[in-house]
């Protein structure tokens, strides 16, 4: 799902390793939440990143998630706990990763688990609202003591 620079390149090298009837390329997708409930995981292989929505929405839709481990993604996903972190950034780990949840699907499926109660408890909209509200209440109460 998505776009990018590389689309055309990876579409190219699906179709020599005779790949296209396992990698489908779908692009722009604005009905993502349905289409996260029918995957077997959610690969997250970018370089670099912040936050990704999407796996907030795959946390939320209880979908097994293999991402590489930069950025946020170590703490979103609870350092491993919510999720398999992957460490060196290439093919082979993603795909020991992808074999592993195949032959164990049951222990995803807890990650999996885990990471949706993680959703509840760390980002969901409530709590969201009781965090800024905790900022603005130590903003108040600085300021009301330097002035």
């Amino acid at each position: 799902y998505g776009d990018g620079p590389l689309s055309d390149i990876l579409k190219t090298q699906a179709g020599s390793q005779q790949a296209e009837n396992y990698i489908h390329f779908e692009g722009h997708c604005k009905n993502i939440a349905e289409q996260l409930q029918t995957l077997d995981a959610l690969l997250m292989t970018s370089d670099h990143e912040g936050l990704p929505m999407v796996l907030l929405e795959a946390m939320c839709m209880k979908t097994p998630i293999i991402a590489h481990a930069i950025g946020g993604i170590p703490h979103l996903l609870d350092n491993g706990q919510c999720g398999t972190l992957i460490h060196e950034h290439n093919a082979s780990s993603f795909a020991e990763a992808i074999i592993k949840l195949i032959a164990q699907p049951a222990q995803h499926q807890q990650l999996a688990e885990r990471a949706f109660k993680r959703i509840e408890q760390h980002y969901s909209a409530t709590q969201n609202a009781l965090t800024y509200l905790n900022i603005y209440h130590q903003i108040t109460a600085y300021n009301s003591r330097v002035t």
